[in-house]
């Protein structure tokens, strides 16, 4: 039995699956899909009807009393030591409009089709953008959206390209305001609110170098770290013998002095920028992620690129070793990695068999991560 409240909560999912559509349509002056739309109110079988006296009669009454949009259907049920019952059998909302109304979302629904049919008439070949966009045209603040629409009109033939969103020059429209709306932007722009893609000058992420040689520091003016795009730093001419790749960025910042050797940290999946480093691909990669699924997919990923990089605490051993330390992934990943090593491997599959099985690199003793590296970790040489 489908009380008032579980219909609701069934429109209002199948109302948000088919918000987009339905508002699109109501634009277009089409028929919408899944138009008219029938719940099932799930009426008591005979059996049911007998165990649960009280409930259905409440159930039923209160539907029979029901006042709110759409039309409640009724069939006459005989049961037995009951009698005869009028019993609701199926709700019926015809247009998508009252199905916003039995959800109480008539001012949304309203605030969406008056938006879309706004942007339709601007742009009359505009075609359907898709259901993430319909959500943000949705969300937009009242007060913003008449910026939304006078920027796409302003910049519907320019060219941003070269441009900043702190330079764009139109009114009310700042970096964080172009920032937030950028995702909605992008696609009315593509949908064809506009004829130029629009695309806007963007500050190059920067790439955080620890130089542990005081040789090499001095083939950098003295510095021990710095920050730096990777099309920039693919113009160092030096040659470090070694480089360590960690995730982790307090990892990375644990490394002492070590001849020959440089520390890139923290670019998560963008491994493409190590690829472009001519200087990486001539020294030994060691790469130090954590023990979890994104680690190791990380790791593949980066041997598209660097094909020669080692993995260090990244095996089966180290993982079991410290089953006291693992934590649960919360969201893992199960692609196959068809270019991890066979104790990589080992270790990924546990991953994948044992959900609470996650070992987050900076939990690792300082002793373990000394040993494998046989380096100094905060300053200290090992004996």
């Amino acid at each position: 039995m489908r009380s008032i409240a579980e219909a609701r909560v069934e429109a209002r999912r199948i109302f948000d699956r088919n918000l987009g559509g339905w508002a699109w349509s109501a634009v277009q002056g089409e028929p919408a899909e899944r138009i008219p739309l029938a719940l099932n109110l799930q009426p008591p079988t005979g059996d049911e009807a007998l165990d649960r006296v009280a409930e259905m009669r409440e159930w039923s009454s209160a539907w029979h009393d029901f006042a709110g949009a759409g039309e409640v259907e009724f069939a006459t049920r005989r049961f037995r030591y009951l009698g005869t019952q009028s019993v609701p059998v199926r709700l019926h909302l015809e247009q998508p409009a009252e199905v916003a109304a039995f959800i109480a979302s008539t001012a949304h629904w309203r605030a969406l089709v008056a938006r879309l049919g706004e942007l339709v008439a601007q742009w009359p070949d505009m075609s359907r953008p898709d259901a993430a966009a319909v959500r943000r045209v949705l969300d937009v603040p009242t007060s913003s959206w008449s910026h939304v629409v006078g920027f796409l009109r302003w910049s519907a033939d320019l060219d941003l390209s070269e441009l900043l969103p702190r330079q764009i020059a139109f009114p009310g429209v700042d970096s964080k305001w172009f920032d937030q709306n950028r995702p909605l932007l992008v696609a009315l722009r593509a949908a064809g609110a506009g004829t130029r893609r629009l695309t806007t000058r963007q500050i190059d992420s920067r790439m955080l170098v620890r130089v542990l040689d005081p040789a090499l520091r001095a083939e950098v003016g003295g510095l021990a770290e710095f920050a730096a795009p990777a099309t920039e730093l693919a113009r160092l001419v030096w040659a470090p013998g070694e480089v360590i790749i960690s995730e982790n960025l307090q990892s990375a910042y644990s490394f002492g002095d070590r001849p020959g050797c440089v520390v890139l940290a923290a670019q998560g999946y963008a491994v493409e920028a190590y690829g472009g480093l001519p200087w990486l691909q001539r020294a030994h990669v060691r790469y130090w992620g954590d023990l979890d699924t994104h680690g190791f997919a990380i790791l593949n990923r980066l041997r598209h690129h660097l094909p020669r990089v080692d993995s260090v605490l990244m095996d089966a051993d180290t993982l079991l070793a410290h089953r006291s330390l693992w934590a649960r992934e919360e969201k893992p990943q199960s692609a196959q990695l068809p270019l991890l090593t066979a104790s990589e491997r080992e270790a990924y599959e546990v991953l994948l068999s044992e959900p609470n099985a996650r070992l987050e690199q900076e939990r690792l003793p300082w002793g373990v991560v000394e040993a494998a590296f046989g380096v100094s970790v905060a300053g200290r040489e090992l004996r």
